[in-house]
């Protein structure tokens, strides 16, 4: 997380972000699940996994809205050629633009994946701690 948070690579950032986000959804799902295993075999996208943990947990709307977000924005990037700068502005901030001074996307894109993993994800009271041991350690993660 701190690479991500620390990063000045926009593409890196919504790459990374996007990977943290699909990992702290499989936790949360795994753990209303009688038999968590089963999310390994069910080979579910990250868009099938947000509508999961949105069916199970209720969240907010603007978090559901902003998960739904955060994967348009990462497969924009990876299947299109596009203004990335620009799409995380039109894609994470949906429409709610006010200021006549452009935010900077990279920060965008930050602090939407943190506020997503820290308030959320309940990153903070240790659900992700299983998956940051791992990428300390250079491994991978596990389920």
């Amino acid at each position: 997380m701190q690479e991500m948070l620390g990063g000045n690579n926009l593409i890196q950032v919504i790459l990374y972000g996007h990977l943290l986000l699909e990992q702290a959804l499989d936790i949360r799902i795994a753990q209303k699940l009688k038999q968590p295993e089963a999310l390994d075999e069910a080979r579910l996208s990250f868009a099938q996994k947000a509508n999961l943990y949105i069916g199970l947990y209720d969240p907010d709307k603007d978090v559901a809205a902003q998960l739904r977000a955060f994967n348009v924005l990462r497969n924009r990037i990876a299947h299109r050629f596009v203004d990335v700068g620009e799409t995380v502005l039109q894609t994470l901030i949906l429409g709610k633009r006010q200021s006549t001074g452009a935010p900077n996307p990279l920060q965008v894109c930050k602090l939407v994946v943190g506020i997503l993993l820290v308030f959320e994800f309940n990153a903070i009271k240790g659900a992700l701690e299983p998956l940051l041991k791992q990428f300390a350690m250079g491994g991978e993660t596990i389920h």
